[in-house]
């Protein structure tokens, strides 16, 4: 009798117990599901990956037309880790500048026009997943700061280049740089007032 009952309890156990594995056989699928969609080879990291290409190729892009150097920006869906692996972070990559450091080696005004090369490389973007026509207005607010004369000169092209097909806004508070690019409309406001 007191064996019966042993094995009646056993059975009752491994019965809860099967129960318990199916259940977590199923959690576990679901967080491999999961994993698949949303982890850094699923596919959002797919998706951000194919916006990240476009995004990387205008930046090389523009950053050739503004730096005049062989600066090659690199945009990755991950961050690779100083001690190995990647986390879950949109990665930059720069070469051609730093003496091998890259962004962080750069100068100031290397690292300006990177930065500035993605802005219009962004809004290039911004402009193509619209799918509109009307490519929408720019604003460009104290961009120059930490350009040399070359880089003011360089990118200031690149926005009268962009002002052909959009409207471009400068707002600086460099008067002489004011003076040095092309408008079609020019808006001094000072202490609040347009003068």
């Amino acid at each position: 009798e007191a064996a019966e009952v042993t094995i009646r309890t056993a059975s009752q156990n491994i019965s809860k117990l099967e129960e318990d594995y199916t259940a977590a056989a199923r959690k576990l699928k679901v967080l491999e599901h999961s994993q698949k969609v949303l982890g850094l080879k699923g596919v959002r990291a797919h998706v951000l990956g194919t916006a990240l290409e476009g995004l990387e190729s205008l930046a090389n892009m523009w950053v050739r037309k503004i730096s005049g150097e062989e600066i090659q920006i690199e945009i990755k869906p991950y961050t690779e880790k100083k001690t190995g692996g990647t986390s879950d972070a949109i990665g930059l990559v720069v070469s051609g500048v730093g003496g091998g450091h890259g962004y962080k080696g750069a100068s100031g005004g290397q690292r300006r026009r990177i930065d500035v090369s993605l802005l219009l490389a962004l809004a290039d973007l911004a402009q193509a997943s619209h799918g509109k026509e009307d490519p929408g207005t720019i604003f460009f607010d104290e961009v120059f700061d930490s350009l040399d004369v070359e880089g003011i000169e360089a990118v200031s092209a690149a926005l009268a280049e962009m002002g052909q097909t959009r409207p471009v806004i400068v707002i600086t508070h460099s008067t002489k740089l004011a003076e040095q690019l092309e408008y079609t409309a020019r808006l001094h406001i000072d202490k609040g007032k347009v003068v």
